[in-house]
């Protein structure tokens, strides 16, 4: 009898490590299919461009997101939005036993949409805390199996459910579970670039689960390429960032003087005094090249021995 039970627990484990197994190549297949999607020629173009304007903009060598002030500027506000949103569960301490006595409103769903800037169209924000009020305990029940259930995907639809195909709205709400896992979405800036990039995905009027997995996937794609060429740790909301920038450089045509010329008229705060350094520093396909040397130096100085990327600059 005890053999019999001990080879059943062991026959059951085996078949939910295949199942993980095969869920997880599922999911890797599907990035690799987005992978291969991708223009990777005008990909390098953009991403060659995007260190010029970063470098050219900032003044400095783009070797980082996070720690880039001119980037921190413009795209860490989506950073500070979620950080801060944690910080809120953590002072609320919420248990499934708050679900309809309004705590979960008041100091969870309410304090986060009021963070989201411009990641959730203002409408959407509108009819959010309209059925907040209208269905006060269903919402709660809903925003807590969100944040506290592992079910995602059961979770999601009845979050589509409940507020409607909102997905500015539900993609930000999943964004404040886990931005390594998440991303906030706005359809028609996405599928633009999506379109730039020779993609052939689109999210307009698909506020699905699976089409919300598959936009993370096609990020995180990216994200994998991007850090592969720039040769440093890209997350996946620096992904995320570049593609939203993407308007700003994708007219620009590597391989001429009046490009480099166009791509600083991004900040004409630089002084006079720095603009030959700069360009100096952010020339046209320059990005791999030094990507490739602090690969073949360990990200030394092949001469002194620095390790300071700041001041690794290729010539």
């Amino acid at each position: 009898m005890f053999v019999g039970v001990f080879v059943l627990n062991r026959l059951s484990n085996i078949v939910i490590f295949c199942r993980i197994c095969y869920n997880n190549f599922n999911d890797y297949l599907g990035k690799q299919v987005q992978l291969m999607n991708i223009d990777k020629k005008k990909l390098q173009e953009l991403m060659d461009n995007f260190r010029l304007y970063v470098e050219t903009s900032g003044g400095r060598p783009f070797s980082s997101f996070e720690s880039n002030e001119f980037l921190y500027k413009q795209e860490g506000y989506k950073t500070d939005i979620y950080r801060s949103a944690r910080q809120l569960f953590v002072d609320a301490s919420i248990k499934e036993k708050d679900i309809g006595t309004g705590k979960i409103i008041n100091q969870i769903a309410i304090p986060v949409i009021r963070l989201s800037q411009n990641l959730v169209n203002k409408n959407q924000i509108i009819h959010f805390n309209n059925r907040l009020s209208e269905s006060p305990d269903e919402a709660e029940r809903v925003i807590y199996n969100i944040y506290y259930e592992d079910d995602e995907q059961t979770a999601f639809k009845n979050a589509v459910k409940f507020f409607g195909a909102k997905y500015d709205l539900i993609a930000y709400l999943f964004f404040i579970k886990d931005y390594n896992r998440y991303l906030p979405i706005r359809s028609t800036v996405f599928d633009k670039r999506f379109k730039t990039l020779g993609i052939d995905f689109s999210t307009a009027y698909q506020c699905t689960w699976e089409n919300y997995v598959q936009f993370n996937n096609v990020i995180d794609s990216f994200r994998f390429m991007m850090q592969e060429y720039y040769g440093f740790t890209i997350r996946l909301i620096d992904a995320h960032s570049f593609i939203w920038q993407l308007e700003l450089i994708n007219e620009i045509v590597p391989g001429t003087e009046t490009d480099e010329a166009k791509t600083l008229a991004f900040n004409k705060s630089i002084p006079k005094e720095k603009e030959t350094t700069v360009v100096s520093l952010a020339r046209i396909g320059q990005g791999a090249f030094r990507r490739d040397l602090l690969l073949l130096w360990d990200n030394h100085c092949s001469v002194t021995g620095c390790c300071n990327k700041d001041f690794l600059i290729s010539k």
